[in-house]
């Protein structure tokens, strides 16, 4: 037996006052002979049993009415156990936790997350005051799925719950220790996994009453249209099951996000200046003034580098100059473009944060670059005078001081058909110049470089006739499954006479030619087209098996589906001039026109210059690594073993729960063909609680490798947070409900919850008590009365 006030239990010693009372009064009766005496004691002889009763239910009653007041004075809170030998069902408490980033909105120095546990204890200690047997469990929704990712599988209840049916003692706090020590992750999850998990254990106890709480902020983004939530609650309610959503914030508050950070399609070299565009979006209701954006750069040391677990990095940080944006209306998003230049190949990275506002974990992000000595390009020219490739040869590799970062290398048409894919890989791009036809090894070889994310350009020229046409469409766009993404129709010739001021050529938008848009006047004024392949996009295509057995490379691109054919460029006369196209997980860009005088003096005007440079960098931007992933998804590595030794080590970025950055040695698998190959969230083993806290944490993941030869390399991974969870918009309770339909929920404010919670419940008991001694009051005055002495009734009519 518990009380709240536990020093006023003592005044349950005035229960024997009743006692006393009754006790004294026996002794102050004194026996005196009377005649009459005689025939009242044969009387009372007669009836004293019953006389006996009545004088000690009397007495129970008044020492009952006695106790009660005391246990309302001293607070009565215990569980009533022993009211489960009558029966009682057992109530399971199913308490799902959001854990996602937006539940780290601090208000008045609390945050939602917070509020949550804070209702989750005043629910736990309501429980246990009521009496009666009760279990929990709670799991929070990172822990429902597989790898902590969006994209994992779901877990078993025994895997995921932090409580799993826990029998509720008299005092549940310490069932919560592990969670109040927790904070929301950085994670974009919803409510839905955690509930699919808890279905099931709901149909399995079918002789428990459940009651399921939904802890969560109910943002729009997640709960305007809940369709999937809505199915598993109704799952759920189908067993009368109590819902309870309990909403840990009551307002949107302003919130600034770093939406991307990302470099441009350019080409990325040491030496060459790169930019770097960063969005930020305005996820609050009011216009956001003078945004002050810092930015940094990191950059590793490619040669005698050193892991430094206990800094915030293991590179140089450079502050560059802040971005300042005059204002972002709401739900917009102002985009900024940075030049970042790097002295030394390696895996460096940029970082943009913003000022803190109610949500900081989304104020900062990061992206890492890989930069190389120079990216390769592959010159294969069909001229025999190559007159192609040194038009473009010229523009990549200047001479003297001027460095373009392209490194290019010129081969005939016999080194597609005696390369291997392994000969060909290096390249970051491979520009395709006046070739009228290819054998089917070399274009086979050429077709599985632009499949494994190649990029390849094509250019016709003066060797390309009939014949070459009728290859191309037969071998090369093989009724829309080859490489080549347009059928070709001939050459035709643009007719000379043209209105005044009107270019031959015009660009549509398009990354390689976005620093010549925008202008006043068009640069492309002085571009001359005489000559041009007639091509077109639209086909009827046939299916899918038929496609592979009439060509053998259909049969490699059998499950190619219709490709987005983008026009970038066209003629004064409307034909296209320029496609670009996806080919599997590579690019194909076509131009439709040769190099030489006899097609066009596009090669003598600068915006050759420029849009040359742009499109090795665009194509050659598909072969990269992403600069940036999603905080969970999987980060894979791949080092070939004869270049380093099997001992890895990862380190984290530095957690809330770690200050310090968290350092884990691991020896990853070898692969079929002997290579370390992998994912850094399988490799670490250890899954302690500081581990996973620090593997979810936005930031630099740096990967640590030793060389055969002894000396260090590090391989960085920019995990971030997704900007959709930034979005603190809230659903109205009303609006939730009706969401929800079917289902009957029942809506409350979680500090409400934990105002209200304990003194409900004693407030509850404190009335049953209350109604039993008014009870006892009444039954003890109906027993004084019938025990006592009353004169007879006079009759009205003077008779007795």
């Amino acid at each position: 037996m518990q009380f709240v006030f536990p020093t006023l239990a003592w005044g349950f010693l005035l229960i024997l006052v009743p006692l006393l009372v009754h006790l004294i009064n026996l002794m102050r009766h004194r026996r005196q002979s009377w005649a009459a005496m005689e025939f009242l004691l044969e009387s009372y002889r007669k009836h004293k049993r019953w006389v006996w009763l009545k004088q000690a239910l009397l007495l129970l009653s008044r020492m009952a009415i006695m106790g009660l007041l005391v246990a309302m004075l001293a607070q009565w809170i215990s569980g009533s156990s022993w009211m489960t030998l009558f029966g009682e069902t057992v109530t399971h408490h199913y308490v799902v936790l959001d854990d996602s980033y937006s539940m780290s909105d601090v208000v008045q120095g609390s945050s939602a997350y917070q509020k949550g546990i804070g209702a989750i204890g005043a629910i736990l200690r309501s429980a246990a005051n009521q009496g009666g047997s009760h279990q929990v469990t709670l799991i929070r929704n990172s822990r429902a799925i597989e790898g902590n990712g969006t994209k994992g599988s779901q877990l078993k209840a025994d895997v995921a719950a932090d409580l799993l049916a826990r029998s509720l003692p008299p005092n549940p706090v310490p069932l919560l220790d592990r969670l109040t020590s927790s904070q929301p992750t950085a994670l974009d999850v919803g409510c839905e996994p955690a509930l699919k998990i808890v279905a099931p254990l709901i149909e399995a106890a079918s002789n428990q009453r459940p009651i399921v709480y939904v802890v969560s902020d109910f943002r729009r983004k997640d709960w305007n249209q809940p369709e999937g939530v809505r199915s598993v609650l109704e799952q759920m309610t189908s067993r009368d099951t109590k819902v309870e959503l309990i909403d840990c914030i009551d307002a949107q508050h302003q919130n600034l996000t770093v939406d991307r950070i990302e470099p441009e399609e350019e080409v990325l070299a040491v030496g060459i200046p790169l930019m770097v565009k960063i969005q930020i979006r305005n996820h609050g209701t009011a216009i956001a003034r003078n945004v002050q954006v810092r930015v940094k750069t990191t950059e590793f040391s490619s040669n005698n580098a050193i892991p430094r677990p206990d800094q915030s990095n293991s590179g140089q940080d450079s502050e560059l100059q802040p971005v300042v944006i005059d204002q972002i209306a709401p739900g917009e998003i102002a985009s900024r473009r940075i030049q970042v230049l790097f002295s030394q190949p390696g895996w460096h990275s940029v970082e943009a944060k913003l000022p803190d506002d109610s949500v900081e974990v989304d104020n900062h992000s990061q992206c890492v670059v890989r930069i190389d000595d120079g990216e390769k390009i592959l010159l294969i020219d069909g001229d025999p005078a190559k007159r192609n490739a040194f038009f473009l040869d010229a523009i990549m590799n200047p001479g003297s001081n001027a460095k373009t970062g392209i490194l290019t290398q010129r081969e005939g048409p016999d080194f597609l058909r005696d390369a291997s894919l392994r000969d060909l890989s290096p390249f970051n791009a491979i520009l395709l110049l006046d070739l009228p036809r290819l054998d089917r090894r070399a274009l086979n070889n050429l077709t599985q470089y632009a499949e494994l994310g190649g990029g390849v350009a094509i250019f016709f020229g003066d060797q390309f006739n009939a014949g070459s046409i009728e290859h191309y469409n037969q071998e090369w766009y093989a009724d829309g499954t080859g490489i080549m993404p347009c059928k070709l129709f001939g050459i035709s010739t643009l007719a000379a006479t043209r209105e005044e001021g009107e270019a031959d050529m015009t660009p549509l938008q398009h990354p390689i030619f976005a620093p010549l848009m925008g202008l006043r006047n068009s640069p492309f004024q002085g571009v001359r087209v005489s000559r041009y392949v007639d091509a077109k996009t639209t086909h009827d295509r046939p299916k899918r098996e038929d496609r592979a057995s009439d060509n053998p490379l259909s049969a490699a691109s059998a499950e190619q589906n219709e490709r987005p054919i983008r026009v970038i460029a066209k003629l004064r006369n409307g034909s296209p001039w320029a496609f670009d196209a996806p080919f599997r997980s590579g690019r194909v860009a076509v131009f439709l026109t040769g190099l030489t005088p006899e097609w066009t003096n596009w090669v003598q005007d600068p915006t050759f210059v420029v849009t040359t440079l742009k499109l090795a960098g665009f194509l050659g931007s598909f072969r990269r690594k992403e600069t940036s992933q999603r905080l969970g998804d999987p980060m894979a590595f791949s080092y070939a073993s004869r270049d380093v030794l099997p001992g890895f080590t990862a380190i984290f970025p530095a957690s809330k729960s770690s200050p310090a950055r968290i350092a884990i040695d691991f020896s990853p698998e070898k692969d079929e063909e002997g290579n370390y190959r992998g994912e850094i969230a399988e490799s670490v083993s250890d899954q302690s609680e500081n581990v996973r806290s620090a593997m979810l944490t936005p930031g630099i993941i740096e990967l640590w490798t030793t060389r055969i030869q002894g000396d260090r390399q590090v391989q960085s991974f920019a995990a971030t947070v997704s900007p959709n969870e930034g979005d603190l918009s809230k659903v109205t309770s009303t609006e939730l409900q009706q969401a929800l339909k079917p289902v009957r929920v029942n809506y409350r404010q979680a500090d409400n919850v934990a105002n209200s919670g304990a003194t409900a419940s004693l407030s509850t008991r404190n009335t049953l008590l209350m109604l039993l001694l008014l009870s006892f009051l009444i039954f003890e005055q109906y027993l004084a009365w019938s025990t006592s002495y009353h004169l007879p009734r006079v009759a009205r009519g003077g008779a007795s």
